[in-house]
């Protein structure tokens, strides 16, 4: 019987997990490990995140962001980005939009520029906001998280 109730719980939280579209893998900028956290919505998947080195201090975040209906058109909401120290706490934090790769597409492109030394950061974690649960923005912004 306990045995039943765990296993349930473990197919649950199983498939809470793979139908929310959460993914994470490990890219190489330059010599630096870095992982990659895609966290997706109900109207939408990060289907491809890849970062590059631009400068020394620049790195580029892009990818594609696929609707999972098969409605076309534009995908609504914005990306998240959280940029994660070594200690695993979130240091900076901006919201982007992303371009429609066509009128009648289901998918959107994206392009991030991130100022920064690769050397500090540990995680990325790129997330899909469908609507406004964000102020509205008009270009693109980081912000400094002060940590405790």
């Amino acid at each position: 019987m306990l045995l039943n109730k765990k296993l349930k719980s473990l197919i649950i939280t199983t498939g809470i997990i793979l139908l929310s579209g959460c993914s994470t893998y490990t890219e190489f900028v330059g010599d630096k490990k870095l992982v990659v956290e895609k966290v997706g919505s109900t109207y939408a998947r990060i289907t491809h995140a890849s970062l590059y080195t631009v400068e020394s201090n620049q790195i580029l975040l892009r990818g594609k962001l696929k609707r999972r209906s098969f409605q076309r058109g534009a995908i609504p909401g914005h990306l998240d980005v959280q940029l994660m120290n070594l200690d695993g706490k979130i240091f900076k934090e901006g919201e982007f939009r992303y371009s429609q790769k066509g009128s009648i597409s289901r998918v959107s492109l994206f392009s991030i520029p991130i100022q920064i030394d690769p050397a500090l950061i540990s995680t990325v974690r790129i997330a899909h906001h469908v609507f406004g649960s964000h102020p509205a923005f008009v270009k693109p912004l980081w912000r400094d998280i002060t940590l405790d």
